[in-house]
């Protein structure tokens, strides 16, 4: 059996303005009703019984009765309660019930972190391979919620292998089942996600070896001049790219901080073919200089850098669509970089 509330908010304002213009013996025995009722329920209907509650006389209480009574609401079996205090009970025991339940779910979800936890990054990088649309219904979705396939209630962790970006509709609807609708995306997303390798170290050369290379040397060489091995793609290098977006758009806001969700977006943008080079993203940010929309010339708004590097907002900056200014020829970021040679 649950405990009763011990207290009850009084609100001053309300109440000054309810009992102004009373006498201090009709404020103690209204007082004293209310408190009476909050913790043994409604009043009696009992004359003497509400004076005694009130501590007051019998004839004086019936004269208080008067205006007290306006402040009750009698009941079916006679019996009086205040509806304002009855409203505050049942508010509290709504709040008691609703946090028993969400100090269960906070519960479970600290012993679904202990399995497994996920960044923001990885988060970041399904969403983008989701590409707006939910794995589920396939419909197009502005906001993902963050779905469990096993769900946390029955033991699933938090762990990026087992969320799964759904509408808010699909979540609802999944229920106890545990359908991985994202596992083959998951997988390539997260597989992108992780940092190029970096090219193997060259042997050095020793001095005092003889100065014929050896049959493997020749092959090794022979290979590379074919073409056949091929030089891995250079780290995103997020230092120079900020420095240049600072450099060539100064209007711009300054970034600050640089975390690892945003460092995911970047080196995506970077991974792109044609866009792994430091000229491609001094020429990008050039191009984005001439905008006036983009660089708030039109409204009292500047693009920052995570704004531009967003997957959705990058195409429409390379489309031209934030070019209006610029002749239709050459208005989009490949005919530009044309138009410049």
């Amino acid at each position: 059996m649950s405990k009763k509330p011990p207290a009850f908010q009084m609100y001053a304002a309300d109440f000054f303005m309810d009992t102004i213009g009373w006498t201090n013996e009709e404020v103690g025995a209204y007082v004293r009703l209310l408190l009476y009722s909050w913790v043994n329920g409604p009043l009696p209907n009992d004359m003497k019984e509400l004076a005694n509650i009130a501590q007051s006389g019998a004839k004086k209480f019936a004269n208080n009765w008067k205006k007290l009574q306006t402040k009750f609401t009698p009941m079916s079996k006679g019996k009086y309660i205040n509806l304002r205090l009855e409203e505050t009970r049942d508010e509290q025991v709504a709040w008691r019930e609703k946090s028993k339940v969400g100090g269960k779910r906070s519960a479970r979800m600290r012993e679904a972190r202990k399995k497994g936890t996920h960044t923001d990054a990885e988060w970041i990088a399904l969403v983008e391979m989701a590409n707006y649309k939910c794995p589920r219904c396939k419909r197009k979705v502005v906001h993902f919620d963050k779905d469990h396939v096993m769900p946390v209630y029955q033991g699933g962790s938090d762990s990026i292998q087992n969320i799964q970006p759904l509408c808010a509709k699909c979540n609802s609807q999944k229920g106890p089942k545990n359908t991985d609708h994202f596992k083959k995306q998951r997988a390539v997303a997260l597989r992108e996600l992780q940092p190029p390798l970096e090219p193997p170290l060259q042997p050095k050369a020793n001095p005092s070896s003889s100065s014929s290379p050896s049959p493997s040397s020749k092959l090794d060489t022979n290979v590379s001049n074919m073409g056949e091995v091929s030089k891995p793609n250079p780290q995103c290098p997020h230092e120079k790219i900020i420095e240049l977006y600072h450099k060539t758009l100064p209007m711009c806001p300054q970034v600050r901080t640089w975390p690892d969700h945003l460092k995911s977006i970047l080196r995506s943008r970077w991974k792109t073919k044609n866009q792994d080079s430091i000229e491609f993203w001094e020429r990008f940010f050039v191009y984005v200089s001439h905008s006036k929309w983009l660089t708030g010339q039109v409204r009292d708004w500047c693009a920052n850098l995570e704004w531009l590097i967003r997957p959705t907002n990058f195409t429409k900056i390379s489309n031209g669509s934030y070019h209006q200014n610029m002749n239709k020829t050459y208005k989009s970021m490949e005919g530009w970089i044309d138009a410049q040679r």
